[in-house]
């Protein structure tokens, strides 16, 4: 795999908090996936836009002017349109949206104001929704094609613990569905152990499968949590803050329903920021391993990481995207057509003192 020398903006905003990304369902090789973008400053009123494919501001379409920057935002397809999920001041919302990405209806699903980190992964007969709640407990609900929830939301935390990162992704077979969290305890007075957990959740309850196991234990939080589906399990990637003295590292673990987690740290000189694991799209390269967007402030290095078995066997380059970059890679996923969206910073001429999100993307030739 090379990327093209061209990169293009398809989005700026003044601060980008959250991307979100999900296939045109039924997915298609001409299909551009739906993009929605959560702007606004982190202690104020946020607005959701979507777009489908995120070429132009001028394509987009506002979702709402009422969400929480600090809350997430995620996307769906679905039906004749998908869902966009965001947190408001009274909870979690459900904006229906049609083929356009119009917005077409409104449901205030449960949750509080200080939900965050939601998720949607689309099943048969609706989604199940993912997110932390107000008190770090690790939450999922089943939503239906109706937008209204089926059954009470469901737990599956440890009540002792607080989550701090929450990803969801449906497995490799769609037949469970993927979480990963880190965590610490709750009301410590100085946190010193924070945990990385994960579980095979059932589709038909939204509970987890085996109780909840541990991957990892760190010395500090574990953020930029990211999840890909693969073969039975799923492969997690988090930046590992390690301690004032040391640079961070990105740490990956194969996870299985049937064997104790795998894990390997990939080092180096650079200064980590941020990290995305994704299952490739290519039928080829997902046999070898998934493909890994290693963000740095120069850029975002992309790596094919290889598996023997259950082991991490090899890391390859596939390609650089050159800065300047923002301190986070905050979303990047492939489409059928092969495009990788990233975000970056850059200082505008008219204000100097204040940086603008751009949404970018560079076009994946295999």
């Amino acid at each position: 795999t090379k990327i093209e020398a061209a990169t293009e903006t398809v989005a700026r905003a003044r601060s980008i908090q959250a991307i979100a990304g999900d296939l045109v369902q039924p997915p298609a090789k001409t299909a551009e996936p739906w993009i929605a973008l959560l702007e606004g400053e982190s202690n104020a009123s946020a607005s959701v836009f979507l777009t489908r494919g995120g070429r132009t501001d001028e394509r987009r379409q506002l979702v709402t002017i009422r969400a929480r920057a600090t809350g997430g935002v995620a996307v769906s397809g679905g039906g004749h349109g998908g869902i966009v999920a965001w947190v408001g001041s009274d909870g979690i919302h459900l904006s229906g949206i049609d083929a356009s990405g119009k917005r077409e209806s409104e449901s205030r699903l449960g949750g509080d104001e200080g939900s965050r980190n939601v998720s949607l992964v689309r099943v048969s007969d609706g989604w199940w929704l993912g997110y932390i709640d107000g008190k770090g407990n690790v939450t999922t609900r089943k939503i239906g094609n109706d937008m209204r929830a089926v059954g009470p939301e469901v737990h599956f935390s440890d009540a002792t613990k607080d989550a701090l990162e929450f990803a969801l992704v449906p497995s490799a077979d769609h037949r469970s569905i993927i979480a990963a969290w880190a965590a610490t305890e709750k009301n410590a007075p100085r946190a010193t152990d924070y945990d990385v957990y994960s579980c095979f959740i059932s589709q038909k309850t939204g509970r987890c499968e085996a109780k909840e196991a541990p991957i990892e234990r760190t010395a500090a939080p574990a953020s930029r949590l990211s999840v890909a589906p693969y073969r039975d399990g799923a492969v997690v990637a988090w930046i590992d803050g390690k301690s004032s003295e040391e640079r961070p590292t990105v740490t990956l673990a194969r996870i299985s329903p049937t064997t104790a987690p795998k894990i390997e740290r990939l080092g180096g000189s650079e200064l980590y920021t941020g990290v995305i694991v994704e299952a490739a799209r290519d039928e080829s390269q997902a046999r070898s391993g998934v493909i890994l967007s290693i963000a740095t402030p120069s850029g975002v290095r992309l790596s094919r990481a290889s598996f023997d078995g259950s082991t991490l066997s090899a890391t390859s380059p596939v390609g650089w995207l050159s800065g300047p970059m923002s301190q986070s890679l905050m979303g990047s996923f492939f489409s059928p057509l092969g495009f990788l969206y990233y975000e970056a910073g850059e200082t505008t001429l008219d204000s100097a003192t204040k940086e603008r999100g751009r949404l970018r993307r560079a076009f994946l030739v295999p």
